[in-house]
């Protein structure tokens, strides 16, 4: 600013002289263009008079219009109507003349201007000088006024008085203007450099708050000049680059970074210097140690104050970022994964209770497609509508698994098929909203093979019915219907010997009939079960089926203690049922059993080498399944029950139960 100041006020005194030149130049011309006219009254007419009166206008014209020129037009013309003056004045006197004067006069305000325009006049005036004198040597021209003559007048020296003493007056003024231009110009300087130095002082103080303001910055923040070469880096960006701060100024990408980095960050710079606009990219680059990093870039043009572009560059360490991005990602591909390949159906419900999402298993289940269900309310998919269900769900949703419950609903699919669902309500609180999500567990299948079960059961005790129906219609009714016969014979008979023999027939049915009620309560329940535990009531059956199968038994038990009465119960009858299952369709010579007790758990291997069959396909095809019964036996205990055959490879069974014994 004070620069700018002392420069406009340089300009108005060069211009100041200037003009003040271009007045004194005319006024100086008034008593020449006097003694031109007293040179026409004393020898008359000249041409070279046409020159003076030209010269005359010009310098008039000039002064007229001086504030309406450029100072370097001015300088221009007033130097040549004083050449023309000068050499006008060689030419009639074959002199100097006061012609060199005015040259005086006009090359003050050019060496002023120029210095190389004055000494390019001068040159043209000498050398115009030599050849106007070279030519009057060789009497090629010769002088049109005889001077002496002239001169010879007290008029002419008057003028010529009067002209000169203009003319000092005139360069008097003039070094006073260059003195006080001198003045001015020393008084601006020192007002300058007093201003520059504490300009200075302030640009240092402004650099030092910047530079300590930019080392605080925990980003990389640099500028580069047009040239794409740095000129400032904070501290974070030094220690990365592993450069002086004195060292950077000057460096470009290509001395610090890799050929592919370097080549990426000159092409961002190129485009915010051509496009004058802000660049935000990413890059990732290995360091040497072989650390991953990955950087946001943002690059922005700085114009300065004579309109040059500097290039700003902000980065940002993104590394954790990306690193938290990419596992987001890989999160969300595994939960769709899961959520996508889970078995059980899983759905998402909105803060009023519509299906915001769901998987394929749920879709598959109530046999919709997923766009179908989407944005309707859950309630489409259950066969009870106008039950208060939003309440249920409310009152059900956990947060956990630990704490969740579990609630069996009847669904209803698209095509009006009912469906049995297994349903768990969790919630989850997501930007603050409470929303319902579930699983659901297909029961229809479990329904129907519970179902089974049940009828087998049924059928298996109808059975068991019958069969002791039988034994005491067969069995017991004939011992009890013969002795009622005798006993009405006795009361008609009158002799004694014949009371007795009909009493003692009596006996011997009641007792035959005792041991029939005991047979047919033995394959109730066992009386060597309850007495004598799980092993000898095993031991006991095998015993007793020998004699009707040639089997070979082999039982080997580490099992010395009581269980659980249910648990002998169970197992006993799901052993004799495979005994009886092996002795009617396997045609087995041989039957493995083992009991053992181990840590709690009671395991039971059976095992026989007969013919065998395919078990899975058995199982699919043939409904009411009676081994089905034995499994759901077994399970209902907390136990697990592995049923294996195949052709030609007998029957193996494996039963683990939890009990109360330790071995």
């Amino acid at each position: 600013m004070i620069k700018m100041e002392i420069g406009q006020e340089l300009d108005k005194l060069k211009k100041r002289i200037i003009d003040t030149a271009i007045f004194g130049a005319t006024i100086v011309m008034l008593p020449t263009l006097l003694l031109s006219l007293y040179r026409i009254v004393l020898f008359g007419w000249k041409n070279v008079y046409y020159i003076h009166i030209i010269v005359f206008v010009s310098a008039f014209c000039l002064l007229a219009l001086k504030e309406r020129m450029k100072n370097n037009i001015k300088i221009h013309l007033l130097t040549i109507i004083i050449l023309i003056i000068s050499f006008t004045t060689l030419i009639n006197f074959a002199l100097i003349g006061a012609g060199f004067v005015f040259f005086a006069m006009g090359f003050i305000p050019i060496v002023l201007y120029s210095k190389r325009v004055a000494i390019a006049y001068a040159i043209i005036y000498f050398a115009g000088f030599f050849i106007i004198t070279h030519l009057h040597n060789i009497s090629l021209i010769s002088p049109a006024v005889d001077f002496n003559a002239y001169m010879d007048t007290t008029f002419v020296w008057i003028a010529h008085g009067i002209m000169y003493a203009f003319i000092v007056f005139y360069i008097g003024y003039m070094l006073n203007l260059y003195y006080t231009l001198y003045l001015q110009s020393l008084k601006s300087s020192l007002e300058y450099s007093n201003e520059l130095q504490a300009s200075l002082k302030d640009v240092n103080f402004q650099k030092n708050r910047f530079t300590l303001f930019m080392d605080a910055y925990p980003f990389h923040v640099t500028i580069k000049d047009e040239n794409q070469r740095y000129v400032f880096g904070n501290k974070a960006i030094l220690d990365f680059m592993q450069v002086g701060r004195e060292a950077l100024p000057g460096m470009a990408t290509k001395d610090v970074f890799s050929e592919e980095i370097s080549k990426q960050l000159d092409q961002s710079d190129q485009v915010v210097i051509d496009t004058k606009a802000p660049v935000n990219e990413e890059i990732s680059i290995y360091l040497d140690n072989g650390e991953y990093k990955c950087y946001e870039l943002i690059k922005f043009p700085l114009v300065t104050q004579d309109n040059k572009i500097l290039i700003g560059g902000i980065s940002i360490d993104i590394t954790r970022q990306k690193q938290a991005e990419n596992e987001l990602i890989e999160s969300e591909k595994r939960y769709r994964a899961i959520f996508e390949g889970s078995t059980d159906g899983i759905v998402f419900l909105d803060e009023e209770f519509d299906i915001s999402d769901c998987n394929l298993s749920y879709c598959e289940l109530m046999g919709y497609a997923k766009d179908d269900l989407l944005g309707q309310n859950y309630k489409i998919t259950l066969r009870d509508k106008s039950y208060d269900w939003d309440r249920v769900i409310v009152d059900l949703a956990a947060e956990s698994r630990f704490d969740s419950q579990k609630i069996e609903l009847e669904g209803l699919k698209k095509d009006g098929q009912v469906v049995y669902g297994d349903c768990t309500v969790y919630k989850l609180k997501k930007d603050n909203k409470q929303l319902i999500w579930a699983v659901v567990r297909d029961l229809s299948e479990k329904k129907r093979l519970e179902a089974e079960i049940y009828k087998t059961m049924l059928d298996a005790e109808e059975k068991e019915r019958s069969r002791f129906a039988r034994e005491i219609h067969d069995g017991l009714g004939p011992l009890l219907s013969t002795s009622l016969v005798y006993l009405h014979t006795i009361g008609k008979e009158n002799k004694l010997d014949k009371v007795y023999k009909y009493s003692k027939r009596i006996y011997e049915l009641l007792e035959d009939a005792s041991y029939c009620i005991k047979e047919i309560s033995n394959n109730i329940s066992p009386d060597i079960l309850n007495r004598y535990g799980l092993v000898q009531a095993i031991q006991s059956f095998c015993e007793k089926v020998k004699f009707t199968k040639d089997i070979n038994f082999l039982i080997k038990s580490n099992l010395d203690c009581r269980i659980e009465k249910t648990i002998e119960y169970s197992v006993y009858r799901v052993i004799t049922e495979l005994i009886n299952n092996t002795i009617k369709h396997s045609q087995a010579n041989q039957i493995k059993i083992d009991v053992e007790i181990n840590s709690g758990l009671l395991f039971i291997n059976y095992e026989d080498n007969g013919e065998g069959f395919n078990y899975k396909t058995l199982k699919e095809q043939v409904k009411g399944f009676g081994l089905l019964n034995l499994e759901n036996r077994i399970e209902k205990l907390g136990g697990q029950y592995v049923y294996y055959s195949e052709p030609g490879e007998g029957v193996k069974v494996t039963m683990r139960i939890k009990t109360n014994c330790c071995d």
